[in-house]
């Protein structure tokens, strides 16, 4: 009989103690997986425009010629350099890979007018020839439009792409000249379309999804352009009596703002 009694208070105190001890037993359990916010991706086609400034220099000579006499002045150097706004359209294709590294290629057209004039009076006497009191030399380039086939190569982080970029630039250019001895003028003037290359590197920013799919931009280009060319100044009231202009190869700096709206998907999902 004791041993019943005994064997029932065992099993109750067992009972009660049981929620216990089993409160004071480690629980084991799995965190759910962290899932990162959907991360953006360059690749696609874009399309946008762009607006800024630019500055060219290039230098150039001018020598006359006098009948029966050689040269009336030594060769004069000008150093023109010339700044003005710009302002055109750009398009493109990006591809990111490995993850975070964009290539990509664009072409651009941009509209400038920079110019650059220089003047040099009174003209520097030469020997054997006395030049009139009022002579003077003015040449002139400006650089009217600008083109561009490049490859892109850079680095994003997130929706930050750093780049730097490099091809093909083309370039259209108006030359002007004129002499000036007494009452005579010896006007000159052509245009030129030049070819080159062009280098530069920028950032670029894709806008929160709430704005869509529109990307801003910083760049700087420089332009190398094969600009240069040979007029003659005439005036059929001097007979025999010219002014060779010269023209030397241009170079061109631009800094401009851009905004691509690109086509596709914003993101890619990121786990």
């Amino acid at each position: 009989m004791k041993k019943l009694i005994l064997s029932r208070f065992v099993l109750i105190a067992l009972v009660i103690g049981s929620p216990a001890v089993a409160a004071d037993m480690p629980v084991k359990y799995k965190a759910p997986l962290a899932v990162l916010a959907p991360a953006y991706s360059w690749t696609g086609f874009y399309l946008g425009g762009h607006v800024g400034g630019g500055w060219s220099r290039g230098d150039a000579d001018a020598i006359g010629q006098a009948a029966g006499i050689g040269s009336y002045s030594l060769p004069m150097s000008f150093a023109k350099g010339g700044s003005g706004l710009i302002g055109g359209a750009q398009i493109g294709y990006n591809w990111q890979f490995a993850p975070s590294w964009v290539v990509g290629v664009e072409a651009d057209a941009t509209w400038a007018h920079m110019n650059g004039s220089s003047t040099i009076s009174p003209i520097p006497p030469a020997p054997f020839f006395i030049l009139p009191a009022a002579s003077s030399v003015t040449m002139s380039r400006t650089v009217n439009w600008l083109g561009s086939l490049r490859t892109r190569f850079g680095y994003s982080a997130d929706r930050v792409l750093l780049y730097v970029t490099g091809g093909l630039a083309v370039g259209g250019v108006n030359h002007d000249a004129n002499t000036i001895l007494g009452g005579l003028s010896f006007p000159a003037s052509f245009s030129n379309t030049n070819l080159g290359w062009v280098v530069g590197g920028g950032v670029e920013y894709a806008l929160p999804s709430d704005w869509g799919n529109w990307t801003v931009r910083g760049e700087y280009l420089y332009y190398a352009l094969r600009d240069g060319g040979l007029a003659v100044g005439t005036n059929p009231g001097a007979v025999g009596t010219t002014t060779d202009y010269n023209w030397n190869d241009a170079n061109a700096q631009v800094v401009r703002f851009g905004l691509n709206y690109k086509f596709g998907g914003p993101v890619v999902a990121k786990y």
